[in-house]
């Protein structure tokens, strides 16, 4: 058995955790600072900080997340970065 942390959900942690970030600074309009906290000390349990670089870190989560703009907490959550990071197939008529 393989000891240490599992990639699978440190991913889905990440995933998560945009979402998380998207919904209190983009929907609810929060200040940075304050949603850093909330999400610290109230929903994720990690180090603000630490919560930052991994918002920096998956900044394509970000962009996909704001590409579509959704503006509830449920669509928030029902978000599928998989459709999103997908590259669409382009069609060549010629």
């Amino acid at each position: 058995m393989i000891k240490g942390r599992n990639p699978k959900f440190i991913e889905l942690r990440n995933r998560y955790l945009v979402k998380r970030y998207y919904f209190w600074y983009e929907v609810k309009r929060t200040r940075r600072d304050d949603v850093l906290n909330k999400l610290a000390y109230e929903e994720i349990f990690l180090d603000p900080e630490y919560i930052n670089t991994l918002i920096l870190q998956n900044s394509n989560l970000l962009t996909a997340i704001r590409r579509i703009a959704p503006k509830t907490e449920a669509s928030v959550m029902a978000f599928n970065f998989e459709r999103a990071l997908t590259p669409q197939l382009e069609l060549n008529i010629a």
